[in-house]
């Protein structure tokens, strides 16, 4: 979402947040933001902030926070795992706001396999595909994958 849109309170909040090193409880963050150190504006700012959470399609507040997640991916330099924080609702798939930052792919296989693997498949068969993926990259993907 472009900083624009937001209005400036919001954009001032954004700021503080990203030019933090850790995360701030809502006392340091009303002191950063120049607000007063005062109960009210604390306790204020801080029953605001907790409506600030993720939201998925179906409109689903993600209040819960796991970290730890991990998954694996295959790659052009082989198999990587990623680890990332899940945003969890009871009844609800958790959320994973790092994969679209990162661009990540909904399977197992990476965007880069997948390409090779398509121009492979173009000029060779499935077989020969396999092999020249496995020759460059490791043993990241089988024969039905490919296809």
């Amino acid at each position: 979402m472009e900083g624009s849109v937001l209005p400036q309170a919001y954009r001032d909040v954004l700021e503080v947040l990203c030019d933090a090193a850790r995360p701030l409880r809502a006392g340091h963050l009303v002191a950063a933001l120049g607000l007063g150190e005062r109960a009210g504006a604390v306790e204020g700012s801080r029953s605001k902030l907790k409506r600030l959470v993720p939201v998925d399609a179906d409109g689903v507040a993600h209040r819960a926070i796991a970290t730890g997640h991990e998954r694996c991916l295959a790659s052009v330099v082989g198999p990587v795992t990623v680890r990332r924080t899940a945003y969890r609702a009871e009844g609800a798939r958790n959320l994973y706001p790092a994969d679209a930052a990162l661009n990540l792919p909904v399977g197992r296989h990476s965007h880069g396999l997948r390409k090779r693997a398509a121009l492979e498949a173009v000029h060779n068969s499935f077989d020969t595909t396999v092999a020249a993926i496995t020759r460059s990259c490791g043993k990241v993907v089988a024969k039905r994958q490919v296809r």
